[in-house]
């Protein structure tokens, strides 16, 4: 090239190549990372322990909420086959993916 522009050095590779290669990489690595959470984040998964967390929690302020033992009992029989029900699919799904 002319006096102005890159200077090939000796192993046929320079500087600022190297550089913006690296930086190419970073970023495309970056993407990668991102759409991995992303992923993972609106899962079903991720979505089955939120419904999960929102039941239990409802059943916590139930109990909270009400002193009659029969009425709480009765109420955690309705709730814990959702939860069984939530939380196996998502191991099974998880299981499904792998």
């Amino acid at each position: 090239m002319t006096t102005k522009g890159f200077k090939p050095a000796k192993d046929g590779f320079h500087p600022t190549q190297i550089k913006i290669e690296a930086e190419l990489e970073h970023k495309r690595l970056s993407k990668e990372f991102k759409e991995q959470i992303l992923s993972k984040l609106f899962s079903s998964q991720f979505f089955v322990f939120l419904i999960t967390a929102a039941v239990i929690a409802s059943g916590l302020i139930f109990i909270q909420k009400t002193t009659e033992l029969e009425k709480i009992i009765e109420y955690w029989k309705i709730i814990l086959p959702l939860i069984t029900t939530y939380i196996g699919y998502a191991i099974g799904r998880a299981r499904d993916s792998e």
